[in-house]
């Protein structure tokens, strides 16, 4: 099977549910370790995270609203932590777009 992304580090935003999380699956199927933004169910979020790792890669999950700025460093702090590098985002997240 080829892995094109084999070994890269992609951050999906709003990567736990719905168009996110299948972005995320389809990363991980061709190699890529993923790191997730969501913003408020843990439980999806961890449930994406088992699934991402059952296909062979590593995979972390953060609270991140992206609504409020503040938490954008921190969270980018963390996901380079553990990755200590990141490849390419997927600007996923619809929560902005959702308020006024």
């Amino acid at each position: 099977m080829t892995r094109p992304l084999e070994g890269r580090v992609a951050v999906v935003t709003g990567g736990s549910r719905g168009i996110g999380r299948g972005i995320a699956l389809r990363l991980a199927r061709d190699g890529a370790h993923c790191a997730l933004t969501y913003r408020q169910n843990d439980a999806a979020a961890a449930e994406t995270v088992t699934a991402l790792e059952a296909l062979g890669v590593r995979a972390v999950a953060e609270r991140l609203d992206l609504a409020d700025p503040e938490q954008v460093g921190p969270a980018v702090e963390r996901i380079a932590a553990v990755f200590g590098r990141v490849g390419g985002v997927v600007g996923n997240s619809a929560a902005p777009a959702l308020r006024p």
